[in-house]
């Protein structure tokens, strides 16, 4: 027996029961011995990368998560590699993000910052930017309402 959603869209946003909170991406099922278990069936995360004056924007749809966070710290690492200071985080489509998602985002924000780079965010949802706010995280996180807010708001490089 399963429960879940027939699509995406009819999914609600979560059901709570109890202590439990299970979320729009996973599954409830009986198991053999009559036990209900909670199976994860992650979001992909998908990013898509475009400069945008001096900053490069990454465009993500899909959760940011222990199952799939691995994409995203490879694609900040290999940005931070190849010299960008400035990032935009277009989070749009990013229904969700889990302790370890958030962690990866405040472990990136720290590098950059450690070499006077920046990492803003932009179109982040409103459940997203609540549990910013809830954890005290906006202190690390800058949020911009628009990708044109985010770019215009980075400091000038620093002259050598």
């Amino acid at each position: 027996m399963a429960l879940r959603a027939s699509s995406y869209a009819d999914r609600p946003r979560d059901f709570s029961r109890g202590s439990a909170t299970f979320l729009l991406d996973s599954e409830i099922r009986a198991n053999g011995s009559g036990k209900f278990v909670l199976q994860h069936d992650p979001l992909p995360l998908d990013i898509r990368i475009e400069k945008h004056g001096p900053a490069m924007v990454l465009i993500i749809s899909g959760q940011i998560d222990l199952y799939n966070d691995g994409e995203l710290e490879e694609e900040l690492n290999r940005l931070f590699e190849q010299g960008h200071r400035r990032l935009v985080l277009d989070m749009a489509d990013v229904p969700f993000v889990d302790s370890a998602g958030f962690g990866l985002l405040i472990a990136a924000q720290k590098r950059f910052h450690a070499v006077d780079g920046h990492i803003f965010y932009t179109n982040v949802p409103k459940n997203v930017e609540a549990v910013v706010k809830l954890s005290k995280l906006q202190n690390f996180i800058t949020i911009f309402n628009t990708r044109a807010e985010a770019v215009a708001a980075f400091p000038p490089p620093h002259e050598s």
